[in-house]
């Protein structure tokens, strides 16, 4: 399974080797004629739109994960609380409930990370046929 880390580290080692292509292209449309100049310039423009494309969904991944693990932790705190709090009968439903929503967190995280994989890898696929 993929983990945030990795897919961000993923992206920004897309978005380095995609500067790269843009540097290699922009060096051939120099030494190209008048013709292949346009192409080469209309290549470079392409990749940079899903450079950024990139870059804004690596954005916003950040952002939503930031996000869950804030409220990850809120509920854990939560669940930590009601234990110390006491240890009545009543306390094993909320405790119950409690793990039931850091499940319900988690595989929303699972979602997001099956959504921007299969987001990123589109894009992907798009960057290789240009």
């Amino acid at each position: 399974m993929l983990t945030v880390a990795a897919i961000l580290e993923a992206s920004m080692s897309t978005l380095q080797e995609g500067q790269l292509l843009l540097e290699r292209i922009r060096e051939m449309g120099v030494h190209a004629d008048v013709q292949n100049r346009h192409a080469t310039t209309a290549a470079c423009y392409g990749i940079e739109h899903l450079l950024e494309l990139l870059q804004d969904r690596r954005r916003h991944l950040e952002e939503l994960w930031l996000q869950r693990r804030i409220r990850l932790e809120q509920c854990l705190q939560l669940l930590l609380l009601d234990h110390e709090v006491g240890k009545v009968s009543t306390s094993d439903i909320l405790v119950l409930k409690l793990i039931s929503v850091l499940v319900f967190i988690l595989f929303s995280l699972v979602r997001i990370f099956i959504l921007f994989s299969f987001s990123f890898f589109g894009s992907m696929i798009i960057l290789v046929f240009i």
